[in-house]
């Protein structure tokens, strides 16, 4: 696949230990036939928190940003492959138990026996980037109560609306990311009824 200067994508990179990190990024420019230079938006020059990392990957550890999902679950199952958004990147791994009353999740790291404690919105269903298009190895079992829907608000932002929403979640501050905002950036919102107020991005 070609990706086009100015173009965000996700970059594949493998830890010590044989995890999969997935950092998102914006292709800069065609380096040669195969690689590609690239603008990290969470991961940053050695010794410098401030600047991010200009690096040359190759094509194979390259992938487009996964789409976004029809409905964002709030409830997983044990057992459900995801990706969880930590200290700047997505790291797969499997859900071993929840945590009430906030939907916190404990997740297993892939190849590594790190777990992660996290709330359901930085958690994503995993897909896989085969042959140019999107793969789920294994759907996760959702229940109906606590899916979010994003949907278009005037003003050209995000909102969110839920949908059989459980009552523990009802006036939970929450963090959500929508397309228009990077990585990094979320918008504080809160729950309330079957609407999810939004407030401000941080």
């Amino acid at each position: 696949m070609a990706f086009q200067g100015g173009q965000r994508v996700e970059v594949r990179v493998r830890t010590q230990n044989l995890s999969t990190l997935y950092y998102t990024a914006k292709i800069i420019t065609v380096f040669s036939r195969n690689d590609y230079i690239v603008l990290y938006e969470t991961r940053w020059k050695p010794y410098n928190s401030q600047q991010s990392l200009l690096d040359i990957v190759n094509e194979a550890d390259i992938r487009p940003c996964p789409p976004t999902p029809e409905v964002i679950p709030i409830i997983y199952q044990n057992g459900d492959r995801v990706d969880v958004y930590y200290d700047g990147a997505w790291r797969i791994g499997t859900v071993i138990s929840r945590v009430e009353p906030q939907y916190k999740y404990n997740v297993r790291l892939e190849n590594s026996g790190f777990g992660l404690l996290s709330s359901f919105y930085r958690i994503r269903i995993h897909q896989e980037w085969i042959n140019g298009s999107w793969i789920t190895p294994a759907a996760p079992t959702l229940a109906m109560a606590g899916l979010l829907y994003p949907r278009q608000c005037h003003g050209g932002g995000s909102s969110w609306h839920v949908t059989l929403a459980p009552p523990q979640i009802h006036g939970l501050l929450l963090r959500v990311k929508g397309d228009d905002f990077k990585a990094q950036h979320f918008i504080y919102a809160s729950v309330s009824g079957r609407e999810v107020r939004l407030h401000h991005t941080c």
